[in-house]
């Protein structure tokens, strides 16, 4: 079965952001961010910011999960760039029920669901 080709054009910027976020905004340093991703080392984060590899679905919603003082994870600005890196909602426990609701570990659609009204949430 062929691999699905990667795309550095738009992982790369992802992973830059994605180093952004955890360095300046939440002060963690790779091995400590991977760990709260369930990572076993930080090769996958150091594949994810130089583009060689896509950030999951899964793995995009444990992010928006992470409590921060400073507000919500922007999805939309770690996808796109676009806004901020902070919304003022929704809150994590928002993102809890919201989860609960869609039952978002049982299956990839249901995740992506959960993803893209959250992302609409915050461009409202």
């Amino acid at each position: 079965m062929p691999r699905n080709k990667v795309n550095k054009a738009v992982n790369k910027p992802i992973g830059q952001r994605l180093e952004q976020l955890v360095v300046n905004h939440l002060g963690l340093n790779w091995v400590s961010f991977a760990s709260k991703l369930g990572y076993t080392n930080s090769s996958t984060l150091h594949k994810i910011k130089c583009g060689d590899t896509s950030i999951s679905a899964e793995k995009l919603f444990e992010i928006a999960m992470i409590p921060c003082l400073k507000g919500s994870i922007n999805l939309h600005w770690l996808i796109t760039g676009k806004g901020e890196p902070f919304l003022a909602g929704p809150s994590c426990d928002e993102l809890v029920e919201l989860g609960k609701s869609t039952r978002v570990s049982i299956d990839d659609d249901a995740l992506a669901e959960a993803l893209v009204r959250i992302l609409r949430r915050s461009t409202n």
